[in-house]
């Protein structure tokens, strides 16, 4: 039934289908897409900068899951930093994650479109980037569920791929050639800038906190464990890569995993690994697709976007905005910018509002200490206000490190903000329910 109030399909997302949400949000784009513009950067140090990049991460899932346990909603971004610093900054913090998954979204087809030309060189790429957003987009017309039961095989799949990678890789390592740090200290830094877009997706299953099955539970859980085995797949992968062939090939290769597979295993094998990289690609999209559309709904429902956007379709798609989201990722596939301009984009949209997300963490305790209380999971106040301020300023500086690396997209970040805050002092001083509150109640 089509509506104008969200439709909660009480218990869609299980523990297993959210861990595999996260999981695939986070696999697929660094180590089947930016493997290799992050190997340039860097050289056989690939795997340090992948383990700097999960300081981070592991800083930011700790506060996610924090907040995740204490106050679970449908667009936790947006609900988070609107109750616990103010309105504007929940908003701005929403804007951000769009602006990420718009970069994300763009990237992921435009990743998908180069894995398949490696193996399909007659299949026109930007054909291949438009029929990918296409088809994910329909599947999540069809509901979360059966989003979600999607995102669960095409995850397995691609787990399996990259262990029958790395374990049998594990006996073919060669030695390393060259200089460890083959660009030195910054050339590692900037490196682990980008690859902390690996780790990116820890905070998206917030978004979805309303459809996960008891939330204050799941939630923090799923973000632990999915943390955990996304860290231990990118040390293992990203070792034997740089162990099996040259940096510099691993570098220059159009598809850089079944390029390292093609040392040491057979051919059927490596397209098996093709097909996981396929699904590791598709799990993100899809993740983003699920996700994205929610902090329009709630968005909308304190007033701050059209009415139209509270819609949903029979299936319980919010349909105007995951429409929206697909048309603008499928422009920006004509743009003729690079991958790795759309995973800046990513990484300092996404860093922006783990930023903003670190604050509200911090305030949790005393703004709202029933909810604090009542968590499942639940950090000690000065614990986490240290976890707070040290993942904030850890988060600033991996964006100042994205920025430096390409400047313009810390200029069209701020245009972003610039707008968005002009828009809600246009629009949001018209409202004036307390906002968030919604939201929370249910």
């Amino acid at each position: 039934m089509t509506g104008d109030k969200l439709q909660k399909p009480e218990g869609a997302m299980g523990l297993s289908m959210a861990v595999a949400t996260l999981v695939g949000c986070m696999v697929g784009a660094s180590i089947f897409i930016l493997l290799g513009p992050i190997t340039m950067k860097t050289g056989p140090s690939l795997y340090l900068a992948y383990i700097l990049a999960f300081i981070p991460a592991a800083l930011g899932s700790a506060i996610y899951a924090q907040l995740g346990a204490a106050i679970p909603g449908t667009g936790g971004s947006y609900l988070y930093a609107c109750r616990l610093l103010s309105p504007l900054m929940g908003f701005n913090q929403a804007m951000l994650l769009i602006f990420g998954a718009l970069g994300a979204s763009t990237m992921l087809a435009m990743g998908f479109a180069q894995y398949l030309h490696f193996y399909l060189p007659s299949v026109p790429v930007k054909v291949t980037s438009l029929a990918i957003l296409l088809i994910i987009y329909l599947v999540n017309m069809l509901g979360l569920r059966m989003a979600g039961v999607v995102q669960l095989i095409m995850c397995a799949w691609m787990i399996v791929a990259l262990l029958v990678f790395a374990i049998p890789g594990l006996f073919y390592l060669k030695p390393l050639e060259g200089a460890f740090l083959a660009h030195g200290t910054g050339g590692l830094l900037f490196a682990a800038a980008l690859a902390f877009y690996s780790y990116c997706g820890f905070g998206i299953i917030s978004e979805l906190g309303g459809e996960v099955k008891d939330p204050k539970k799941n939630v923090p859980l799923s973000i632990i464990i999915s943390l955990l085995i996304v860290l231990a797949i990118y040390a293992l992968v990203t070792y034997v890569s740089v162990g099996v062939i040259p940096w510099q090939q691993l570098a220059a290769a159009e598809a850089s995993v079944p390029a390292a597979a093609a040392a040491f295993l057979p051919g059927w094998i490596i397209v098996f690994i093709g097909i996981g990289a396929l699904f590791a690609t598709a799990t993100t999209i899809n993740a983003i697709l699920m996700a994205a559309p929610r902090d329009f709904l709630a968005l909308s429902r304190d007033g701050l976007l059209p009415e139209i956007f509270l819609k949903t379709n029979r299936n319980g798609t919010p349909y105007a905005s995951l429409t929206i989201i697909t048309i603008i990722s499928m422009a920006a596939l004509f743009s003729g910018l690079k991958v790795d301009y759309f995973a800046t984009i990513t990484v300092v949209g996404l860093l922006g509002v783990s930023a903003i997300t670190a604050l509200a963490a911090w305030r949790l305790p005393k703004k709202l200490p029933r909810e604090y209380e009542a968590a499942y999971f639940r950090i000690k106040p000065v614990w986490l206000s240290v976890l707070s301020w040290i993942g904030f300023f850890a988060m600033v500086i991996f964006i100042l490190l994205a920025v430096l690396d390409q400047p313009t997209v810390g200029v069209l970040c701020i245009i972003w903000v610039a707008a968005c805050t002009a828009y809600y002092f246009a629009i949001g001083k018209k409202r004036k329910g307390k906002f968030g509150r919604e939201i929370l109640n249910k």
